[in-house]
């Protein structure tokens, strides 16, 4: 019984071998500090863009997970945010930790 070995091919044309110095590297993930700050700035964007702006809102983000605090009197406002937020692309989740001010006057969410 005789066996052969399967022959094997160069995978490059002899003399064309690429030195170390020219090998491509694969490309490194963005650190994920720069991609929550740029989630940070869309979050800000949109809330920027509606009557949201004039409340006091903070925005932390990590790993795509936003975490709205801060004080509402109306409950439209807060989904209005939260909805924002969420269909943001990007976002991960919506975790929020809203207070109920009395002292607030209701304000139309448009």
């Amino acid at each position: 019984m005789s066996t052969t070995s399967p022959m094997r091919y160069p995978l490059r044309p002899a003399g064309t071998e690429r030195s170390s110095f020219e090998t491509p590297r694969p490309a490194l993930p963005a650190a994920p500090g720069n991609a929550d700050q740029r989630l940070r700035a869309q979050v800000l964007e949109r809330l920027s863009q509606t009557s949201l702006r004039h409340l006091d809102i903070q925005i932390e983000v990590q790993e795509g997970l936003v975490r709205l605090c801060g004080a509402l009197s109306d409950p439209k406002l807060r989904t209005l945010a939260e909805w924002l937020v969420f269909t943001t692309a990007g976002v991960q989740a919506v975790c929020s930790d809203w207070q109920i001010d009395p002292g607030r006057a209701p304000s139309s969410p448009h």
